[in-house]
């Protein structure tokens, strides 16, 4: 039996390997290229450390919504404005691009919230110098339980099923199956079954499929103790046809006495041999406060263990991160590579991430792009780049975008046995649209004029959403009760 574990890791390394995974699994397996051992081995012991996150303790420090995003890399900036309702639920998530001083808007998502359960997330695009629609994720919930996720194409005002993915809960086993678009026909790709055992041991179990034929399984298997600490992750991927299969093991380790994780250990297993061969090992040091000082990761390779690479962690007197900085083992000597930095922290949290090259691979202070990790609303999130800027807005100052405050002027009376009317001050409606609460379109016009109606007599009872466009091609969305 190995050790157990607790994960105490703030900005860690294995947050970057969540979003790993589902690339390498979709893309992977579903168009069946595992034809190398290096893949087969990275999907094992990528998949050995997705539980890790779910279970990190991690020092997140409160902070106030992100208005909007600077993200630059290589030649191209691209800003994402964010709109909030009062509640501070997001509402829409604005991308333009500026290449060579030119700043063009190039994708917009919008979100439908129903109480507290997003029912509806939609995406447009700029094209012809307006916004159209490109496609939309509608979910069903029974009891608050997500049953069901589709993702649609909007081709010519149609719908277009691409994925689907279904989900339910029977005798404790939650069970997920997921459908890609093919030939115009919907294909079973993946199912996924994760039940718990005794409360101690969690099981997942892939099934792959190409061609309505089932091509590889992938089965984890972990165990914790009694307070919920992981001791080892088991992970079993078996491939069709030719029955590649490769076993797994990663084993935790801790101070003496303390919580804290030291080492992660990833063994292989070896069937001629019968035996568990080292791959991997993570050591992990801490500062007098608890806080990640240092990661060591070391492979296995001619009876001993090879230190490759380090991260060195340095923090402002706050606790929050200041630094991360990527060491390589070069002629068996620690030299930097890379530095992910943290800095202005006028509003309190860092509002700026940059990564620049410090010795070896590239100009010492030029930038480098890498996968920045920074918080966004509470949540880890990562993007790909070498620079971004974060301006924040407190919560307790939240408003209404400027026209969607409007709208409920516009848009009236609310709720109508029928007719609505429209009105504009101080700008032109170009546009408006309705549509239900599964994303439907029901009715639209192009009224170009200050004022318009909506006729909703012939559509039966309930809540539609009402999008106007201005001449300005600025949106905004109301709510409608129709009784």
């Amino acid at each position: 039996m190995c050790n157990r574990k607790i994960y105490t890791l703030w900005f860690n390394f294995f947050t970057f390997l969540w979003f790993q995974v589902f690339f390498l699994l979709l893309v992977a397996f579903l168009k069946n290229n595992f034809s190398s051992e290096y893949m087969t081995y990275r999907l094992l012991s990528i998949a050995v450390l997705i539980e890790l996150l779910t279970l990190s303790p991690v020092r997140i420090y409160a902070q106030p919504v992100v208005r909007q995003l600077t993200v630059s890399d290589a030649n191209q900036t691209q800003f994402l404005l964010y709109s909030y309702d009062t509640d501070g639920r997001l509402l829409f998530e604005r991308t333009q691009v500026e290449e060579d001083g030119v700043r063009t808007n190039y994708r917009q998502t919008e979100w439908v919230n129903s109480g507290d359960t997003l029912r509806l997330q939609r995406q447009w695009s700029w094209r012809n110098g307006k916004w159209m629609p490109e496609s939309m994720i509608r979910t069903r919930f029974t009891n608050q339980r997500l049953i069901s996720e589709e993702y649609i194409l909007l081709e010519k005002e149609e719908e277009k099923l691409k994925e689907l993915r279904k989900t339910d809960l029977k005798n404790g086993v939650e069970t997920e199956e997921f459908f890609l678009l093919e030939n115009n026909v919907l294909k079973l790709k993946q199912t996924t079954s994760r039940w718990l055992e005794r409360n101690l041991i969690s099981h997942t179990n892939h099934t792959y499929y190409t061609a309505d034929t089932v091509s590889g399984w992938l089965i984890s298997r972990t165990v914790r103790d009694s307070i919920g600490r992981i001791d080892s992750i088991t992970t079993d991927l078996q491939l069709l046809p030719d029955s590649t299969r490769e076993i797994l093991l990663s084993c935790y380790y801790y101070d003496q006495g303390s919580p804290r994780l030291v080492s992660q250990v990833t063994r292989k297993w070896h069937p001629k041999a019968q035996v568990w061969e080292n791959i991997q090992r993570v050591e992990y040091s801490y500062r007098n406060d608890g806080l990640i000082a240092d990661e060591i990761y070391s492979y296995f390779t001619e009876l001993r263990w090879l230190a490759t690479h380090r991260y060195a962690y340095e923090y402002y007197p706050e606790g929050v991160l200041k630094a991360k900085i990527l060491y390589g083992s070069i002629y068996r000597q620690w030299r930097k590579l890379s530095t992910v930095s943290y800095a202005d922290l006028s509003q309190g949290y860092p509002r700026s991430v940059r990564s620049s090259y410090n010795f070896w691979g590239g100009e010492a202070g030029a930038n480098a792009s890498a996968d920045l990790t920074y918080y966004f609303n509470g949540n880890q999130h990562i993007k790909r780049a070498h620079t971004i800027d974060i301006e924040y807005q407190d919560p307790s100052s939240l408003e209404a975008p400027e026209f969607d405050s409007r709208i409920r002027e516009l848009v009236y009376p609310n709720p109508t046995n029928g007719m609505l009317f429209l009105r504009a001050t101080g700008t032109l409606l170009v546009r408006w649209e309705v549509y239900d609460l599964q994303g439907r379109k029901v009715l639209a016009h192009e009224p170009r004029y200050s004022s318009s109606r909506i006729d909703l007599t012939p559509l039966p009872a309930g809540v539609y959403l009402v999008r106007v466009t201005d001449n300005q091609q600025q949106t905004a969305m109301q709510k409608i009760t129709k009784y």
